[in-house]
């Protein structure tokens, strides 16, 4: 269905409620029941670019912003309880670990930020070239990065890097998590796209 004007950037199930909210590049976050009925939305007040959901903390939802900043809001009700400005680009990409609370950003200026819930984000890493896509490890130990033909990982909370170099000859698009196995999946996109 059409869910909003222009690029969604985050789309979430919510299982507790059997609902999925939507956030797009209009600004908007929109909650729907499963046959697509919108039942509520809000505007942001900036275009939405990256999202968590972590709905075993009273519904929590975060989101990233054009405008370089990250919002905190609560799904019951929608609404916002926090925005916190950060000193860099577009944000780009958003990572949460349940367990530990952790949470981590990265933008287009090549900042990214690790913070734990209650706390400030602290900046991890100046890149030139910004890291498109983030995940943590089982633990919450270590975050994943991909960007142009290399992963990059941090060890928490210290946050020292290394650059994992992988046979993609391209940009990394998005990358997951494997808790079964204790493996990174990457995926990249145009010149080669591959797994």
């Amino acid at each position: 269905w059409a869910a909003h004007e222009g690029p969604v950037y985050g789309l979430s199930v919510l299982t507790s409620m059997d609902r999925l909210i939507t956030a797009g590049w209009d600004g908007k976050l929109k909650q729907w029941d499963m046959s697509g009925r919108l039942l509520a939305q809000m505007q942001t007040g900036s275009p939405v670019t990256a999202m968590v959901v972590n709905e075993t903390v009273a519904g929590e939802l975060v989101t990233g912003h054009a405008d370089g900043s990250i919002r905190y809001w609560t799904l019951h009700p929608m609404q916002l309880q926090e925005l916190v400005p950060l000193a860099g680009g577009r944000i780009k990409s958003l990572a949460y670990h349940a367990s530990s609370e952790g949470y981590a950003a990265s933008d287009t200026d090549g900042r990214v930020w690790y913070w734990v819930k209650g706390q400030k984000p602290g900046q991890i890493a100046a890149l030139s070239a910004y890291i498109r896509t983030l995940a943590f490890d089982t633990e919450g130990g270590r975050l994943f990065g991909g960007s142009w033909f290399d992963l990059y990982r941090w060890e928490l909370p210290a946050g020292s890097i290394q650059v994992l170099d992988t046979d993609h000859r391209g940009i990394i698009a998005d990358i997951a998590w494997s808790h079964a196995t204790n493996e990174i999946v990457s995926i990249s996109r145009q010149t080669d796209a591959s797994v």
